[in-house]
């Protein structure tokens, strides 16, 4: 090892499970395991946490210093929520669809293998090009576009922290009549589809200044539209606009901020709601007609005074349906593989583009930041940029560097390498990343790993820590993507959580009933006939619904050992589903090569032929 941070040891039980950890002789961790391996208790570093279990072994409290944290799930097992409070949402197939952490709500698509195609995180779509089950190219571009419509005299703009607050300013004289006249931040919609989020502030420039969500026809002065917008005074208005030229018409209800705003299109029917806590809604008595064409919809903010900005700051940003960005996307990157499929020899960085999708913000205005390499820069805010090219050293985002690039807004600064250059992955034996190399044969960047997969990022010298990786390296963890909007690892059909030790979602739902599988039944009968014993099939039911089969050997069954089930997803799992051994539910955790009589492997709502 060529750092001593580098050596570990490991203790194991008689179950050759890890039990004992320790790095560098300064780290350490234990475990005490249950009999199908939940996490009783552990130690890190001197601190110990202790662990609650449900009767299917979801970890649902967390304890530390006398304080519990507990964790909830869905009626399937996914997990809704962790111990830090990171929210999860997952659709009908058990993958990922939305996770909130903090002020950020991110979204996630797939395509109909369950590869995921797309994310929306950080102010940013990162859309996955495959070939078969590898990621090749990952493309980026802005989450939302941003105009004014109906030019105000004080454009105000846009601007994306990167960490889930968007804040939005303008003149403008107001939307209200035939015409509106306003800043809009926007991306679209086509079908069925909804737009929410979290209004937290708005300045008072004026009783009819407005601010809030809008679906909208066209971007033109007069479109048709349907707008759910906060007041400062006047409580929330639903505004539409049912034809091109109409006078606009509004529904009013007493409310104040901050507040969530939600507006849903449901066929031809657009609703709006609105909550408090962003669980409990009040729907408008009101609805609207939009045809199901494509349309636009975002964030709009409207001082109703001239001379004057009204700026509102948004969290939570959230879209559901067939949504797309209207900037194109720019080729972000490019990953080489080996033989493994995981097995991450190289990437290639892009040097296209004078946006900001392809670099990584890294200072406020005024701040100064010393550059890993050869760098391209920018500077700017609400869309508009200054850019520089091959910058090295230190540098000062501000004004005096760069000039003005958006008068009045607050400004970032952003880097990527320069030059489109091209890095090396090392992995260790478990394909895990270990370093990073340049096409000089220089380190640019080291990473290491405790026992469940948590990373941390090193400087070349292998001591000094990164808070995150300076080369956008998200591929990690036996050759997994790590989504640094949750810090989970994404293993295709399953998420991964490194801090709990295990999968937080349940595998996508495959239907196979015993009955229905000929070829299986044929094998598990021969198995058995092979040693001279009477295979026990019997049908497994709860509340009159048949949910999966038994099967085991007859002196098997004679020994009392609890049989597996092969289930049929249907309903929700208990100990009295026969998993009291923990295996079925969670053969990936406990008995990652276990298989059934047959070879093959046998999971909750999936058996794997």
């Amino acid at each position: 090892h060529q750092f001593l941070a580098d050596l570990q040891t490991f203790g194991y039980d008689n179950e050759n499970r890890v039990t004992n950890w320790t790095r560098d002789g300064q780290e350490t961790q234990s475990w005490t395991l249950s009999n199908v391996g939940d996490w009783q208790a552990t130690t890190r570093n001197g601190q110990t946490q202790t662990r609650t279990h449900s009767n299917v072994h979801e970890t649902t409290g967390i304890t530390i210093n006398a304080v519990t944290t507990p964790l909830a799930y869905d009626t399937k097992g996914n997990l809704t929520r962790d111990q830090a409070g990171q929210q999860y949402d997952w659709d009908v197939e058990n993958r990922l669809a939305l996770a909130a952490v903090g002020a950020a709500t991110s979204g996630y698509r797939y395509d109909a293998l369950g590869r995921r195609l797309a994310k929306t995180a950080g102010g940013l779509v990162t859309t996955f090009v495959h070939d078969g089950a590898q990621v090749i190219d990952e493309y980026e571009a802005p989450a939302l576009a941003s105009s004014t419509i109906n030019a105000p005299t004080v454009p105000g703009y846009f601007s994306d922290n990167a960490a889930g607050t968007i804040t939005l300013a303008s003149g403008g004289t107001n939307i209200s009549a035939t015409g509106d006249q306003f800043r809009y931040a926007y991306t679209m919609l086509t079908g069925d589809g909804s737009i929410t989020t979290r209004i937290t502030s708005q300045t008072n420039t004026n009783v009819a200044a407005k601010a809030g969500i809008m679906i909208r026809e066209s971007l033109t002065w007069n479109s048709k539209h349907a707008a759910l917008l906060m007041t400062p005074t006047s409580g929330v208005e639903f505004q539409r606009r049912i034809t091109t030229s109409a006078v606009a018409t509004s529904t009013s209800a007493a409310a104040s901020g901050p507040l969530w705003l939600k507006l849903t299109r449901s066929g031809t029917t657009v609703t709006a709601a609105w909550s408090v806590n962003g669980t409990t809604w009040t729907t408008a008595n009101a609805t609207m007609t939009f045809p199901a064409t494509p349309i636009y919809l975002g964030l709009a903010v409207v001082s109703a005074n001239p001379g004057a900005a009204s700026i509102a700051t948004f969290t939570n940003l959230a879209t559901s349906g067939n949504t797309r960005t209207n900037v194109a996307p720019a080729l972000a990157r490019t990953y080489v593989y080996g033989d493994y499929v995981d097995e991450l020899l190289a990437t290639q960085t892009s040097a296209s583009n004078n946006d900001i999708s392809g670099y990584t913000l890294c200072a406020n205005e005024w701040d100064s930041f010393a550059l890993p390499s050869t760098c391209d820069v920018a500077y700017g805010a609400k869309g508009s940029f200054a850019f520089r090219s091959a910058q090295s050293g230190t540098i000062t985002f501000n004004n005096t560097t760069f000039g003005d690039p958006a008068p009045g807004a607050p400004k970032k600064g952003y880097y990527r390498l320069s030059g489109g250059q091209r890095f090396y992955a090392h992995a260790n034996h478990l394909y895990s990343v270990a370093a990073l190399t340049d096409s000089a044969k220089n380190a640019v960047e080291r990473y290491r790993y405790d026992t469940y997969g948590n990373r941390t990022v090193l400087a070349p010298d292998g001591v000094t820590t990164r808070a995150a990786s300076s080369y956008n390296q998200q591929v990690g963890f036996t050759g997994r993507y790590l989504d640094k909007e949750t810090g989970l690892w994404y293993f295709r059909a399953r998420y991964y959580s490194g801090s709990l030790g295990r999968f937080v979602n349940r595998d996508p739902w495959v239907k196979n009933p015993w009955h229905a599988d000929i070829n299986r039944q044929k094998r598990v009968t021969e198995y058995a006939s092979a040693l001279n014993e009477r295979l026990v099939i019997a049908e497994l039911s709860k509340n009159g619904k048949e949910i999966g089969h038994i099967f085991k050997l007859k002196n098997e069954l004679a020994a009392g050992i609890i049989p597996e089930v092969i289930a049929k997803g249907t309903g929700s799992p208990t100990s009295l589903d026969g998993y009291k051994d923990g295996f079925n539910l969670y053969g990936a955790y406990y008995a990652p090569n276990g298989t059934d009589p047959t070879g093959e492997r046998g999971y909750w709502g999936c058996v794997c032929l």
